[in-house]
């Protein structure tokens, strides 16, 4: 992608004068990014992240599948399910923390329009073994990585977290019975088992 030279110099600019950027995906969805926040920055330097994980959900997902995405963050990986399910595939993304949401929700109003994407529903939720409440812990690190939170029973958060009481669902509870998944990605720090 030699391209990405010149973004890379206009992206380092920006990111000097300003907090976030909306950048374009190699399969042409926009996305807004916080170039000072690890997932946005990465994007901003290399085109995409996680480019093992990228490949992965490319090769695997198919035309119509639903796919779930467990810790959305800012909806990156949404992004790649939601082309490769294509206009008859659905996408059930799943992110607990609040500010974190917003932007979820802001990248996939962009996405929902694109005749080319499945149908998103978007829940500001964890996935677990249960539906209720859950605690989600963050720490100083959040500032700079927010795909850092994890779901926790510790009630009482170190010096240096801070912990919100967060909905949690049961993935059964809000799937129908014969309903196929084509594709889980989950990334929720270590509360995988759970799920």
């Amino acid at each position: 992608q030699p391209q990405q030279i010149l973004k890379r110099f206009r992206l380092e600019y920006l990111s000097r004068t300003r907090k976030e950027a909306v950048v374009v995906l190699p399969w042409g969805l926009p996305i807004r990014i916080n170039l000072h926040e690890a997932v946005g920055s990465n994007i901003a330097r290399e085109g995409l992240y996680e480019v093992d994980v990228t490949e992965t959900l490319w090769r695997l997902t198919e035309p119509g599948d639903l796919a779930i995405d467990a810790g959305a963050n800012i909806g990156y990986t949404t992004s790649i399910l939601g082309v490769r399910v294509g206009p008859k595939g659905r996408v059930q993304s799943f992110e607990p923390h609040p500010q974190v949401f917003e932007s979820l929700e802001e990248n996939v109003a962009n996405w929902k329009r694109d005749p080319r994407c499945g149908s998103f529903v978007l829940h500001n939720a964890a996935l677990g073994n249960v539906t209720g409440k859950a605690l989600l812990h963050t720490g100083d690190w959040f500032r700079t990585n927010r795909g850092t939170a994890w779901i926790s029973e510790d009630v009482e958060p170190a010096p240096d977290r801070q912990v919100i009481e967060v909905p949690i669902h049961n993935l059964d509870s809000l799937l129908g019975e014969y309903e196929n998944i084509g594709i889980l990605k989950m990334d929720v720090q270590g509360y995988e088992l759970s799920i």
